[in-house]
């Protein structure tokens, strides 16, 4: 077998095994994610959004990347690709965005009111680069160069935008809660739980970086094998031995973003990790012990029961609270009417605290 035989059936295997990889990793996500109604909030209602988008990419990347011979099979993975490859990277936007409002303006992001809106501004942007693409196929002659335009240019520079926003929110978002941390030598509940939401959004960019590079060096560089009214593959007949190496680029590091933000769900989602072991058919280990994620979020979901929204009033009117935003308390967190004896209304400090703490990590700061 010539070497450029030897090329082509090498990256087409690699790029099997990287399809089956990723959509492995992605199905587990979405499972556990099913599992975990229980803790179910607006947020995880995201994260699941941007992990289904994430799914399609992975289930269309043998055919939308190989020449099958099945034209098309080629479009409609390219279709599919062209969609789920941007609206996952834009809802994770949508993530970090989030997180980083909340850390900035000390206060809960209503996800739930405003989930559609977002949602659809993400899929309309997807839907307007696919557009272009299948008109480029309907009309080889009239609009065939639309198929470069929406993929070496909008969708290109989209995800490339997409991870640069990620990164300046995130470094931004790790900055204010570095600042926000106080100066003594251990740090209080709240400022735990800002560095564990901190910490979560951290590796996104980074996963969604390492595997763009591949596809974003193969298109830059070679651009893409186009057949007009045929789609269009990363799967030319020759191949040089440098373009055979970008290929490898672009097959290997496209799990990455599966693989990685399972393990981010599975490490920082509280619970996350044993929900997986028992879906996987394997023992979930009985040590009693509990992350500080997952002590956060039950300190959050206990403050639901102590906390004194009448108390909260009185410190804002106090100018005690000013950090805060109080405004439809009730409508953001369900809190009784009435603080047990163990929460003193005069502790502004401690009352202050519990109530950031709970708005992070109850599941209401991002519902």
């Amino acid at each position: 077998m010539t070497s450029l035989g030897t090329h082509r059936g090498t990256f087409q295997a690699i790029c099997l095994l990287a399809t089956i990889i990723a959509s492995i990793a992605s199905s587990i996500n979405l499972a556990v994610l099913s599992l975990l109604h229980r803790q179910w909030n607006a947020y995880l209602s995201l994260v699941t959004m941007m992990t289904f988008f994430q799914f399609l990419y992975d289930i269309s990347f043998f055919s939308g990347l190989v020449n099958t011979g099945v034209p098309n099979l080629t479009i409609t993975s390219n279709v599919v690709q062209l969609f789920s490859g941007l609206t996952s990277s834009l809802t994770s936007n949508l993530v970090a965005f989030i997180a980083f409002y909340v850390i900035y303006f000390k206060r809960a992001f209503n996800i739930k009111k405003h989930f559609v809106a977002m949602m659809t501004t993400v899929v309309v942007v997807a839907v307007i680069d696919v557009v272009l693409y299948i008109m480029s196929q309907a009309d080889p002659n009239k609009f065939g160069s639309l198929t470069h335009f929406s993929v070496l240019k909008l969708y290109y520079y989209i995800k490339l935008i997409s991870i640069v926003v990620n990164f300046v929110l995130v470094i931004w978002t790790a900055f204010l809660t570095r600042r926000m941390n106080s100066r003594a030598g251990s740090r209080s509940k709240s400022e735990s739980s800002l560095n564990a939401l901190s910490l979560r959004l951290f590796f996104y960019p980074i996963v969604q970086l390492i595997s763009r590079s591949g596809c974003a060096w193969y298109e830059q560089a070679y651009g893409i094998d186009y057949h007009r009214g045929k789609g269009f593959t990363f799967d030319p007949p020759h191949t040089s031995n440098l373009q055979f190496t970008a290929q490898l680029a672009a097959s290997l590091t496209m799990p990455i973003a599966s693989v990685g933000y399972l393990i981010i769900f599975l490490v920082m989602q509280p619970k996350a990790y044993a929900k997986c072991r028992r879906l996987l058919g394997l023992s979930t280990p009985q040590t009693g012990k509990t992350t500080s994620v997952d002590n956060h979020v039950e300190l959050g979901e206990e403050m639901n029961a102590h906390l004194d929204p009448q108390a909260l009033q009185s410190q804002e009117e106090d100018g005690e609270a000013e950090d805060y935003d109080f405004e439809d308390v009730d409508d953001q967190v369900s809190l009784p009417r009435s603080a047990p004896a163990s929460v003193d209304g005069s502790d502004h400090q401690t009352q202050r605290e519990l109530f950031h703490v709970n708005l992070l990590h109850s599941g209401h700061v991002l519902s």
